[in-house]
């Protein structure tokens, strides 16, 4: 039971830091596009926890305003 909560609580923690990183990497990207454009860009992200394999894998959506 232990190991179990203590994976779950790595786990928890790796995903938390893929979304800091995935943020950080967005932020350069959606700057400049904003300054331009002067509307609101959305950003979806969706994060998949594979429990076999433990691989994180994510995608992250940038919703442009149409011009």
């Amino acid at each position: 039971m232990v190991n179990f909560i203590q994976t779950i609580f790595l786990q928890a923690g790796r995903v938390q830091l893929f979304v800091l990183g995935l943020a950080l990497l967005c932020l350069p990207m959606a700057s400049p596009l904003q300054a331009d454009t002067l509307s609101p860009i959305h950003h979806t992200l969706h994060i998949e926890l594979d429990p076999d394999t433990h691989a994180i894998t994510g995608l992250d959506t940038i919703h442009l305003p149409s011009s």
